[in-house]
């Protein structure tokens, strides 16, 4: 009744590290001719595993799921080399990506009223705000996103401070501030506060998470803040976003721009 029915065939195949250099030529006798082939890499080892890039060439699309964190840069930066390696060869869906999807929703809304869309030229400064021990993905792919979205945007100032753990300043952009805090029962991105200067007046949008699976926007211009709105936050399970991924058959370029200003980023610290 409306509903669209995906039949397909499923291989699940597993194998210790010394196995994988048979896994491509296990998979390749299997596949079906002119019928499209969904890779759900649920390792993202996988990614770097040169045994694994002959089932990539023959991969329609490749779904993986980015850490929620990461203990090092050099640990980010190779999965994050690996996946921008692949986008030539096949379309990528990274459910970490598809899991902040209500952030940057909460983010754009901002500027959907026709009243604020000029404040996007007028952006300073960006603060994104998250609780956990390492570095956090999410917080990387909203800095990502940002920083590909605003890359174009005339600037007339530069904000530096030594908290600043990503900042990406071509073209005069805004600048963009990740901070790490330990805040009790979270984890996770916490806080995103955007920050623009019109004349000697500030402009600050903020998307703030709270209890129960809410995010609440609210907006301040000068010294006056305006009734906040409340958004559901309610990450969904594996299932849910695999079956939105496999629904999803274009090119994601969004997330490619994103992870393509993280990746310079990576690169020049």
């Amino acid at each position: 009744e409306g509903r669209i029915q995906i039949v397909a065939e499923l291989i699940i195949l597993k194998t210790s590290e010394s196995g994988a250099v048979h896994l491509a030529g296990a998979v390749l006798p299997l596949l079906l001719p002119d019928l499209p082939v969904y890779f759900w890499c649920t390792d993202t080892d996988g990614l770097v595993n040169p045994n694994f890039k002959t089932l990539f060439y023959y991969t329609d699309r490749l779904i993986v799921n980015t850490p929620d964190e990461y203990e090092s840069l050099d640990e980010f930066r190779s999965i994050v080399d690996s996946i921008l390696a692949l986008q030539q060869e096949c379309k990528i869906s990274d459910l970490s990506w598809a899991g902040i999807t209500d952030w940057r929703e909460a983010v754009a809304q901002f500027f959907d009223a026709e009243q604020n869309r000029d404040y996007l030229g007028l952006l300073q400064e960006i603060e994104i705000t998250y609780s956990g021990e390492n570095i956090s993905n999410q917080a990387f792919l909203m800095a990502g996103w940002l920083s590909a979205a605003l890359r174009n945007m005339p600037r007339s100032s530069r904000i530096d401070d030594e908290s600043i753990i990503f900042n990406k300043s071509k073209n005069d952009q805004a600048s963009i501030k990740i901070v790490k805090q330990h805040i009790l029962g979270l984890s996770g991105l916490y806080k995103i506060k955007m920050i623009a200067k019109e004349e000697q007046k500030s402009i600050i949008f903020t998307a703030k998470a709270q209890a129960g699976g809410f995010i609440k926007t609210s907006i301040q211009i000068g010294g006056r803040l305006y009734p906040a709105n409340v958004i559901p936050h309610t990450r969904p399970d594996y299932t849910q976003l695999l079956c939105d991924e496999l629904d999803f058959l274009q090119r994601d370029e969004i997330y490619l721009q994103a992870f393509h200003a993280i990746s310079e980023y990576l690169h020049d610290n």
